[in-house]
């Protein structure tokens, strides 16, 4: 199958084209609106090809993205609303990478999401916008043997989060900012960089315990990669009902504000095996969970639907 698409997350987008590996992407280049593949994050997958516009009859299928910002930034949106009234001759599935800001927000995002199939990253936000007639939740998923079990030689904390001031509340940036003040966290994107995507894996292969802080985040990549490392990982749960795989004590700690998180992370830094032991849980959880076999498969059904 032959698959139109332009590059949104070079991350998101990686897991999806290995994903389905035996179909081939053709993702619009150069497009001046969102950057092209960033090398540094992921490498690119061998069944993507790069085409300059969109040809009616030489495709089978769109992926097309946006997000909440596409509604009232005339910039941002622009591809989306182009690409999207362009492609008239085969099914369009439109991937929702964010979130509501407001109830006029909300309404004007339902209204260009038209008549398209929407994906939505996690449930929680399918569910604020009224869960649309057509649309599903597929999470993310994995290719497992990508990450190595950590040996938890650094001992230490690390976290992603935005530094782009538009989504600092969302991301939870403002409660990262006040953890940093009780205690030592490595901000990777600020403090620290990983030139290579296997700089980044052997990163997680040392590291000890994540921290995600985010209030709204459509189930956050990087937390699930730290998992997949047998990180300990201490986390928000502002997401019901996608978060509920998520067991106190058990496969992660959580903490929803700063104080509960410096509190735990203290506490963490003087037990070793502890976080040892949450992190391997939260391993075989996240294994079970987020694998590609499973993220595959319900992509695949979607497709057959809709391409009959």
């Amino acid at each position: 199958m032959k698959i139109f698409n332009y590059h949104w997350h070079t991350v998101h987008n990686y897991r999806l084209c290995n994903a389905l590996h035996d179909h081939e992407f053709y993702f619009l280049g150069n497009n001046g609106t969102r950057p092209n593949w960033n090398k540094k994050h992921r490498p690119i997958p061998k069944n993507i090809k790069w085409v300059d516009r969109y040809e009616p009859g030489k495709y089978d299928l769109a992926i097309l993205h946006m997000d909440q910002r596409c509604e009232y930034d005339e910039n941002w949106g622009a591809l989306y609303r182009r690409v999207n009234s362009q492609i008239k001759d085969i099914p369009k599935i439109v991937i929702f990478h964010g979130y509501s800001i407001n109830a006029e927000n909300k309404k004007k995002t339902l209204q260009l999401f038209g008549d398209n199939f929407i994906v939505f990253n996690a449930e929680h936000i399918r569910k604020v916008f009224d869960k649309p007639k057509k649309s599903m939740t597929i999470h993310h998923g994995y290719d497992i043997k990508e990450f190595k079990q950590t040996d938890y030689s650094y001992d230490n904390i690390i976290s992603i989060c935005s530094n782009f001031e538009e989504t600092f509340f969302h991301a939870g940036t403002d409660m990262l900012k006040a953890v940093m003040q009780d205690i030592e966290v490595t901000w990777l994107g600020v403090h620290k960089s990983c030139p290579t995507y296997d700089d980044y894996i052997n990163l997680l292969s040392r590291s000890s315990i994540y921290l995600s802080p985010h209030r709204i985040s459509p189930m956050p990549g990087a937390r699930t990669e730290a998992m997949l490392s047998g990180m300990c990982v201490v986390t928000t749960n502002n997401l019901d009902p996608d978060e509920k795989f998520l067991k106190d004590n058990n496969n992660c700690f959580i903490a929803n504000t700063p104080d509960e998180m410096v509190t735990i992370l203290q506490h963490l830094k003087l037990n070793p095996e502890l976080v040892k032991t949450i992190g391997q849980q939260g391993k075989k959880d996240a294994e079970k969970l987020f694998n590609q076999d499973r993220y595959r498969q319900d992509w695949l059904s979607l497709i057959k639907t809709l391409c009959k």
